[in-house]
């Protein structure tokens, strides 16, 4: 009865053993499905994600808040999927940041078709005159007129 019992064990063991190599297989290849291969080099203009917590007492909404914080410029590659970041607008130096919470900074081009430089840019970003990112149009600009917009005359719906 021991040597059956002991049988019937190791093979239950090897079973269970090879069911989690096929599940693990099975999770990798769907985790890495609609993951995208990413390398920055240093230089690199980033942005980095953040990661705000709300706080009631404070009266601070982590829904409305920014999602992302920059720019910044990759100033090493610590390993495959993690960098340093050096802030541009001040030049303090973050501590190791994952890859999947970095993405491209890509500059605008002002209203004078110059591209805006990176310090201006950031502090723009967070002065009280610049536009508001929630979609409200600029002062210089009408969202409803210009190049583009039509007005459609409303049809009495058909009772």
């Amino acid at each position: 009865y021991a040597k059956d019992l002991r049988d019937r064990i190791s093979t239950a063991i090897r079973l269970a053993r090879e069911s989690l190599e096929v599940a693990r297989l099975e999770q990798s290849l769907q985790y890495n499905k609609g993951r995208r291969q990413v390398i920055y080099r240093v230089g690199d203009l980033v942005l980095r994600r953040t990661h705000p917590l709300s706080d009631a007492a404070k009266g601070f909404a982590a829904s409305l808040a920014d999602r992302w914080d920059g720019p910044y410029r990759v100033s090493a590659q610590l390993t495959p999927v993690t960098y340093r970041l050096e802030r541009c607008s001040d030049n303090e130096e973050t501590d190791h940041v994952h890859v999947q919470d970095l993405k491209t900074f890509s500059q605008r081009i002002s209203d004078n078709g110059k591209w805006e430089e990176d310090h201006d840019l950031a502090s723009q970003a967070r002065s009280p005159s610049s536009p508001s990112r929630a979609g409200q149009p600029s002062p210089s600009r009408d969202q409803c007129s210009g190049r583009g917009s039509r007005d459609y005359p409303l049809k009495p719906s058909p009772t």
